[in-house]
């Protein structure tokens, strides 16, 4: 009978050898891999069903009274902007309601 030294030389061989090294690093890559992906998610942050996107504004599934457009704006450059932002809402028909009174800094109107 062959004694415990025996057995151990033998898987040291085995476990030294490139062809089982390379075995096992593969396999680890692969089942490292599936692992993640299979569990790359957070089942706490789960969101809910998502309203689609509507392309018409006569929908009737939107509630015009909860809408506003409102515009900041910082420079002259973005006053442009925002002008022709209300000019293409304008365009479009949208029934949201307009905050008139654009918000200004100071150094804009000078």
């Amino acid at each position: 009978m062959a004694s415990h030294r025996y057995y151990t030389r033998r898987i040291r061989r085995l476990l030294s050898t490139p062809a089982f090294q390379l075995l096992a690093i593969c396999s680890c890559l692969v089942f490292g891999t599936r692992w993640v992906i299979k569990h790359n998610h957070d089942d706490d942050i789960m969101p809910g069903p998502v309203g689609r996107p509507t392309k018409r504004v006569d929908d009737p599934s939107i509630d015009w009274s909860k809408l506003y457009y409102v515009q900041y704006v910082t420079s002259p450059e973005y006053l442009c902007n925002a002008l022709m932002v209300w000019s293409e809402i304008e365009d479009i028909g949208s029934r949201a309601q307009r905050y008139e009174p654009l918000l200004l800094q100071d150094r804009v109107l000078d």
